[in-house]
């Protein structure tokens, strides 16, 4: 229905008057940027004018933006009429209210509860990794037993949800850490072994395994707790390296979608010192660069450093960037939003959970930091970004049950807002550790090692993003 204008509400000053704009306007008309309406849908324009003749500044309304639903409108500032994110069809999360119609850009929907059955037979699990080539994932596991040899496997994980042919990778003294990349092709995993050092494996995204593993640290051994990432032409891995010991270095080097070692001798990123003695490092890509993070206690203190490569493989920051001073952090991984990289910070303790962004020259945006929701006993596991939003699991203690965590998801925005009201995933009987993720376009895939059955298994349900 085309709008149909009666009278018009404007002062010699052309500025537009509510309090002579709504008296002026018959039963069963609205008013519309200054006019009258019979066409109901246009109830919600600019009404107010700070410039009001008569010294009136605001609208009265009804209208979009009065903090009062009314009319076709789904919400109105801070009055949603009682609605959820859970009775918008999602499983949890915050619901916010942008131009008088939901916005669940906050909201998590879990598709399986609790989980389902990923991998059944996980004994001595140490490690858990997973990928995604947009649509399907790649789930990574290794075991090892107390004594004995070690394997690190794998599986494909449909856009169900559901796993398929269980693939073995590699044998060996495989360490407790594996990671994985996508690089539009194929996937890049990469681990440990204490005899030969940093390796690599690609495999399609059916499952099928390249013959040959990639030497990553060859000559030299003496790397462990690797992690990857993908720039959109190459692999970046970084390291924690014992080439200097007993003190500690990190080191990273960038490799070919086929494979080829870019950096034979390795770039190395933190000088060898007890600064680097404990956690994992990470490593995002964007902007035309590498991010790496890892935690250092240089000079007595905890902290957290980063520094940026090049695509060309030159270490932009010599001395890292000391981003987080505060405390120590077992735990640093990384990710991009396309403008920003964010890290995240991990403590049980008073300090708790923070995520920490830095634009693209290293300058530190959130000093100290942006507060995950708290929890009990509350550990963030990961950190990714997917779609619009930053994902992180959060393994909160269930008071009483020792080893037993629930299992929480959160988002944070690239603007740095976070959802207050974590989302449960999992909160069966039972050990639950190591949650992960991997982003696909349109969901994640979360991943969790679960003893509800008894024996140690893989669970994991998609996350609609």
């Amino acid at each position: 229905l085309a709008p149909l204008f009666l009278s018009a509400c404007w002062e010699l000053d052309n500025a537009f008057d509510q309090q002579l704009c709504e008296p002026s306007c018959a039963t069963g008309m609205v008013c519309y940027n200054g006019n009258c309406t019979a066409d109901p849908s246009l109830d919600g324009g600019p009404k107010t004018d700070s410039t009001l003749v008569d010294g009136a500044s605001t609208d009265t309304g009804p209208f979009c933006g009065d903090n009062i639903k009314n009319g076709t409108e789904e919400c109105d500032g801070d009055d949603l009429a009682n609605a959820t994110c859970v009775s918008t069809g999602h499983t949890g999360g915050t619901l916010k209210c942008t131009a008088c119609s939901y916005d669940t850009q906050l909201c998590i929907k879990v598709v399986v509860p609790n989980g389902k059955t990923l991998v059944t037979n996980a004994a001595d699990v140490k490690a858990m990794a997973v990928a995604s080539d947009g649509t399907n994932y790649l789930l990574v596991w290794s075991t090892r037993p107390s004594s004995g040899t070690g394997t690190l496997y794998a599986t494909v994980v449909d856009s169900q949800g559901d796993p398929g042919t269980t693939h073995t990778l590699a044998t060996g003294n495989i360490s407790d850490r594996v990671a994985v990349a996508h690089d539009g092709t194929n996937y890049f995993v990469v681990w440990s072994d204490s005899a030969v050092g940093v390796r690599g494996l690609r495999v399609n995204d059916q499952g099928a395994v390249d013959a040959k593993q990639v030497a990553i640290d060859e000559g030299v051994q003496k790397g462990f707790r690797p992690a990857v990432a993908f720039d959109g032409s190459q692999y970046f891995v970084v390291w924690k390296d014992t080439r200097h010991s007993p003190q500690y270095s990190i080191y990273g080097a960038r490799v070919s979608k086929n494979g080829a070692v870019l950096d034979s001798a390795g770039i190395q990123i933190a000088a060898p010192s007890a600064a680097t003695s404990g956690g994992h490092p990470s490593v995002a890509a964007g902007g035309g660069r590498f991010w790496v993070t890892w935690n250092d206690n240089r000079g007595g203190g905890d902290a957290t450093y980063a520094a940026r490569i090049s695509a060309n493989g030159e270490l932009e920051d010599s001395e890292g960037l000391p981003f987080y001073t505060a405390s120590y952090s077992d735990l640093a991984p990384t990710a991009f939003d396309g403008n920003n990289f964010a890290t995240l910070w991990r403590n049980t303790g008073a300090a708790g959970n923070r995520i920490i962004r830095s634009d693209q020259s290293g300058q530190v945006l959130d000093a100290p930091g942006i507060s995950l929701p708290p929890g009990s006993q509350r550990f963030a596991s990961d950190l990714l970004f997917g779609k619009k939003n930053y994902l992180v699991p959060l393994q909160d203690w269930d008071a009483g049950i020792p080893g037993q965590y629930d299992l929480y998801l959160t988002k944070v925005t690239p603007a740095g807002e976070v959802d207050s009201a974590p989302t449960l995933v999992c909160n069966e009987s039972g050990l639950r550790d190591g949650a992960t993720l991997g982003i696909a376009a349109n969901n994640a895939l979360m991943a969790w090692i679960d003893t509800r059955a008894g024996t140690y298994q893989i669970y994991g349900t998609l996350i609609t993003l």
